[in-house]
């Protein structure tokens, strides 16, 4: 499974650094649920982080966004079948991706 994702890997104006990107989506761990992102839309606030704003405390390459709704698809061994289909709202970022 592959997930599609807005990737930067440099500080800068987001029309620049933005990119679409496909990455593999890593096997689940135990107690860990795989999310399939439904909306995560572009905010302003999401914008500032990419220009550098909070670069002492971001590693490159980032996902850029913060919010978005999506649901469950996968869930690790250790974790209720019964989550799957359930709609999720993360709350840490990272969620500019089709599967996170």
């Amino acid at each position: 499974m592959e997930n599609t994702s807005l990737k930067y890997k440099a500080f800068g104006d987001p029309l620049n650094e933005l990119n679409l990107c496909q990455d593999a989506v890593h096997p689940l761990d135990p107690n860990e649920v795989l999310v399939e992102m439904i909306s995560s839309p572009i905010n302003p606030s999401d914008l500032i982080p990419i220009r550098g704003a909070y670069s002492h405390r971001i590693s490159l390459p980032c996902i850029g966004g913060y919010e978005g709704v999506g649901r469950i698809v996968k869930v690790g061994n250790q974790v209720s079948p019964s989550l799957i289909n359930q709609r999720v709202l993360p709350l840490r970022g990272k969620v500019h991706g089709k599967n996170l």
